[in-house]
Parts: structure tokens; sequence; C-alpha cells
């Protein structure tokens, strides 16, 4: 889909993975992906030449620039300060491009909103369409092999292996472990 996407789901349950996937298989995939850390995206503007200060707007910005109308992964979009929340939107509403959100947050995030620390014109505008991820401890049995499997093609791809399956004693292993 070429919806932006909010990813919502507790710390570790694969939200990064996930949206690094969902680029992967769509249309966009042949266009750049660029992945913001939202928890360090304030500290961009200090990492710019000192002979040419840079605005964080401008610093911001140039990263945005960079997906060149494909993919942009923010990510813990909840750790964005009201400011950067402010600068993110007006990027989105100046910007050339048809630029894709694929944002990932923790659940509070929707308290965020309710509460007016997190600006609902950006949380609107970045759940077009949500994917919330249950914690490992609410997973089925059945859902923990698959998500194995993802997760072993997901790093057979970035580290260069060729690892089929998991061997049988793993996968009793991760049957009989309280997640």
């Amino acid at each position: 889909t070429n919806l932006n996407v909010l990813i919502v789901g507790e710390s570790g349950v694969g939200k990064e993975p996930l949206a690094q996937e969902i680029y992967d298989v769509s249309a966009k995939s042949n266009k750049p992906c660029v992945l913001l850390d939202c928890g360090t995206l304030h500290y961009l503007s200090l990492n710019h030449n000192a002979k040419q200060p840079m605005t964080l707007l401008d610093a911001v910005t140039a990263q945005f620039r960079k997906a060149q109308g494909g993919t942009v992964i923010l990510d813990n979009v909840q750790l964005l300060s009201q400011d950067m929340q402010s600068i993110v939107i007006h990027i989105l509403a100046n910007s050339k491009h048809e630029t894709r959100i694929i944002a990932t947050a923790t659940p509070d995030i929707t308290e965020m909103v309710a509460e007016g620390s997190f600006l609902s014109v950006l949380f609107y505008k970045i759940k077009e369409f949500t994917i919330t991820l249950p914690p490992l401890c609410e997973c089925q049995d059945d859902d923990i092999p698959l998500l194995a499997d993802f997760y072993l093609r997901h790093y057979n791809t970035e580290f260069g292996k060729n690892i089929k399956r998991f061997d049988a004693s793993a996968q009793k292993a991760m049957r009989l472990h309280s997640w």
C-alpha cells in the first residue's frame, strides 16, 4: 500500500523490521527508504558543517528529501517533541514529493493524543492504516513459529545468510518457552 502506516506495539515486538518489510514489498520499494530515529532527530542540525549552520527544519527537511518520494520510517514517533512534530507536519504539508510515512510507536501514543502531548494532526496523518502488534505473551502457540520464520528470513537477508529453518530442538524450545 502507499498509505501512511502506523505500527503500534510494546518495545521489542519487531515494529522496525515490520516497517522495513512493508517498504520492501510495496510499490515504493524502487525508491529510497530513510529510517529516522525520532528520539535523536533533534540532534540532526548539530551534525552539520559548522561553516554553514543549518536549522533543525532544514536538517529534517534534508532527511525527507533523501527519500525522493519513497518512504520515511519514523521509528518511535511518540518520542518527537511538539516542536519536532510541528516540523514534520510542516514538511509533509509542503513536500513536492508523495513521500509515504511508516511510523512505529508504543501503545501510549493514543493517550498522548488524548492529553495533547502528541499533535492529533500528525497522528491522523500517519495512521491512515494501523497495525497493532501484540506482546509475545499474548501470541497464540502457532504465532511463535510464524514470527520466528519471519525473523529468520529478515536476518538471513540482513546478514547475507541462508539458514533454511530452525532445527527441532529450537522449535521445541520456542513452543515451551513462556513468552
